[in-house]
């Protein structure tokens, strides 16, 4: 086999880029559904909210990716709050809009996942809680048969508050972090 010195100089060229903040190195993916999508989470309105409890594995780590599968369009509002001494989401630490095009739209059997790039947000630690509430049109999300009893629903409608409710349901809604 004849040498290629040539090829040899553009592998190593190729390999002297500087990798982009937050997306080098390992990933951990958190999950709590079984992947298989067998219905779907809607919000009835927009006070309603479904909140999904992650914990981190212990230390710090950055925070990459929200992955959702989404099963109908629409606008979605996501915010990460920290922990109350309570367990339960307290302040918002981030927050920002999701909008699901019909092309997002998952048919659950054709592994179409929609993320958002969550890599500028600073590093976290314990317990992240997830929460997503519809601000525009008829938004929905997969769900999975399991029962992690890591999913609530609540809502801040004045007229009828509820408080953090468990769901039997998990929402096909994961979080990439890097240690």
């Amino acid at each position: 086999m004849p040498r290629r010195p040539w090829f040899l100089a553009l592998l190593l060229a190729g390999c002297g880029h500087a990798p982009q903040k937050g997306t080098s190195g390992a990933a951990v993916l958190i999950t709590y559904d079984d992947g298989r999508p067998e219905g779907s989470l809607t919000f009835p309105t927009t006070h309603h909210e479904s909140v999904v409890r992650f914990e981190l594995p212990p230390g710090e780590h950055q925070l990459r990716r929200l992955w959702l599968q989404a099963t109908a369009p629409g606008t979605l509002r996501w915010a990460i709050y920290e922990q109350t001494p309570t367990e339960g989401p307290g302040a918002v630490l981030n927050e920002g809009t999701l909008v699901l095009t019909q092309k997002d739209v998952s048919t659950g059997r054709d592994g179409l996942w929609f993320y958002e790039d969550l890599s500028s947000l600073p590093a976290r630690e314990g317990v992240v809680w997830l929460g997503l509430k519809r601000s525009d049109g008829e938004p929905a999300i997969a769900t999975s048969r399991v029962d992690a009893g890591q999913y609530f629903l609540r809502s801040d409608d004045p007229s009828s508050p509820l408080s953090l409710m468990p769901v039997r349901r998990t929402p096909l809604v994961r979080l990439e972090i890097a240690p």
